[in-house]
């Protein structure tokens, strides 16, 4: 009986470390037949002497939610808290409150998964914090998947009137939409960095002060997106447009792919994203490419198999309308009738 509780003890000291790799459901499809991408959330290894981390699920879909639960035992309290890479302690105590209720012993976060994550706490003995000069003021609102943002000077406490500056660093494709400070708007003062994706805001800590960031879209920029990427795209903005092309289709180069680029550039195109998706050519059966096409020809009873430009017109994720052959027999000729046909399906331009 001894042998075999040493032999239990060496099992549990094995799982303070949980990892699973990310997969890719290919055979689980959603109501339109796409498939979605799962990934995982893992706990990493933490002093389970000195409070407890876990994750309500483990496997999700990509976009879901997950909550992570933190909690100290007697004699210590959460020190910090780490989502990848991302220091995100300080959201976490205003989000939960700590600093008015002067308890770091237990917290919760909740975040949307867009990739694998480790989530990982620290602990320390308590009184730390309630007892430190600084105050622990300073918290985040924003989504990982989108940019990434870094505190100058870099940590976690603030004192009251300090001056601090936020980096925000934004992904491909993004753009500053809103930066929100304790409620207030300063995205118009916010200071372009090194280049287009880098901002700089300064501002001063008070009491309870909060930021929200909004990192939408650019839709003036038109995105190449994979099949694997294809039903992420179609849910990333309320009005979506998606243009099937391929190098074999003279038209799709030579005229609406321009068009398009340039109805984009110009702003001309209302709150709709453009993505393209590539097929390899126009008989390439085999390829995912062409068995997504396929399927909203068959939605929409168009019966083809080579048809081209076809482009497909999403309302939050759900097809609204396609189109199929030219809009007009010139790049230049084409911006009207483009224009026109989005404002019969309801975009507002």
């Amino acid at each position: 009986m001894k042998k075999s509780g040493k032999f239990m003890l060496m099992i549990l000291s094995l799982a303070l470390v949980l990892s699973v790799t990310a997969s890719v459901f290919t055979a689980c499809n959603d109501n339109n037949g796409s498939s979605k991408n799962q990934y995982s959330v893992s706990v990493s290894d933490y002093d389970t002497n000195k409070g407890t981390v876990t994750v309500d699920k483990s496997n999700v879909d990509e976009g879901d939610e997950v909550t992570v639960s933190i909690t100290s035992k007697d004699g210590f309290e959460i020190k910090s808290f780490y989502v990848g890479t991302n220091d995100v302690t300080q959201d976490l105590f205003t989000k939960n409150g700590l600093a008015a209720k002067n308890d770091y012993t237990t917290a919760t976060y909740a975040f949307k998964v867009y990739k694998d994550y480790t989530v990982r706490a620290e602990f320390q003995e308590a009184g730390v914090n309630g007892n430190n000069s600084l105050v622990l003021s300073l918290g985040f609102d924003y989504d990982y998947g989108r940019g990434q943002i870094t505190v100058d000077p870099d940590r976690g406490k603030f004192a009251i009137g300090e001056s601090v500056t936020l980096k925000i660093v934004l992904n491909s494709n993004f753009l500053l939409s809103s930066l929100a400070v304790n409620g207030v708007e300063h995205v118009s003062e916010a200071k372009e960095g090194e280049n287009a994706y880098t901002y700089n805001y300064t501002f001063t800590i008070n009491e309870n002060t909060t930021v929200k960031i909004d990192m939408a879209y650019n839709i003036r920029v038109i995105e190449d997106v994979k099949p694997e990427k294809f039903n992420e795209a179609i849910n990333s903005n309320e009005w979506v447009l998606v243009d099937f092309w391929s190098h074999d289709c003279g038209y799709c180069v030579d005229v609406l792919g321009p068009s398009l680029k340039a109805l984009c550039r110009d702003n001309k195109i209302g709150n709709v994203r453009v993505v393209k998706l590539e097929l390899d050519s126009l008989n390439d059966r085999s390829s995912e490419a062409y068995k997504i096409k396929k399927r909203y020809e068959v939605q929409f009873k168009y019966n083809s198999d080579v048809g081209m430009p076809f482009v497909v017109l999403f309302k939050n994720g759900t097809p609204k309308a396609c189109n199929v052959g030219a809009f007009a027999t010139s790049a230049t000729a084409s911006e009207t009738p483009t224009i026109e046909w989005l404002k019969k399906q309801g975009v507002q331009i």
